[in-house]
Parts: structure tokens; C-alpha cells; sequence
């Protein structure tokens, strides 16, 4: 787990990075904040104090009418880094007809889990 790293997920595609750093900045200072998809981004603090305050106080909060889900991102094994050793989850959502899946998924798959939230 990483102190400084936050995970937040559960966005509205309309949020924009420069939206997480406005709803995220009253917390303290940011290192980095990136949007990596339409649901979710990591914002990176510069003091560990500063994210777990931040993590407290906005999981659950409303941003632009969707319920935020803020974590601690994690950290990848240092001792176990190889891509083959690593656990990849799919999330399996609505796809636009023009994606290709081969691009993102065309490595082998030693096993699998299914799980479900309800």
C-alpha cells in the first residue's frame, strides 16, 4: 500500500483532472493526479498525513452526482514483479463496437476467479 497514493473510483466520466485537483488540493499539497479512465484516477500527496486525511474525509463524498470510492492504491510486490506473476482483473462493462479487445487482452490466461458484489 502506498501512504501517499490514492485510488478513486466510482467517478462520472464527466470529472476532469483538473476537477480532482480542485476537489482533492483543500486536503494539501499534490504531487501528481492523473486520470487514467472515465471512472477512475490516482492523486498522489506530498505528505502522508495529508492522503489519509483526504481518504477519510472524501470517501463516500458526492462529486458531480456519483459516490466516490477513495483507497489507498497498491503497491506492486517488489520481490514478485514479473508481468507473468502479476493478478490482472477484467472488468467487464458495456464496449463501444470499434474496440479492439485483442490490443488489451491477447496475453495467456493461467486462472481464473469470478466474483461478485451482490
Amino acid at each position: 500500500m502506498d501512504e501517499h497514493k490514492l485510488f478513486v473510483g466510482n467517478m462520472a466520466a464527466r470529472i476532469t483532472q483538473r476537477d480532482l485537483w480542485r476537489f482533492f488540493s483543500p486536503y494539501g499539497l499534490i504531487d501528481e493526479c492523473a486520470k487514467f479512465h472515465e471512472s477512475y484516477a490516482f492523486v498522489r500527496f506530498v505528505h502522508t498525513d495529508d492522503a489519509q486525511r483526504a481518504r477519510r474525509e472524501t470517501h463516500g463524498a458526492m462529486l458531480k452526482g456519483r459516490k466516490l470510492k477513495v483507497e489507498f492504491a497498491a503497491t506492486m510486490n517488489k520481490t514478485n514483479s514479473s508481468p507473468w506473476n502479476q493478478q490482472k482483473y477484467l472488468c467487464v462493462q458495456p464496449l463501444r463496437r470499434s474496440t479492439n479487445l485483442l490490443e488489451h487482452y491477447s496475453q495467456p490466461v493461467s486462472s481464473t476467479t469470478i466474483s461478485s458484489d451482490y
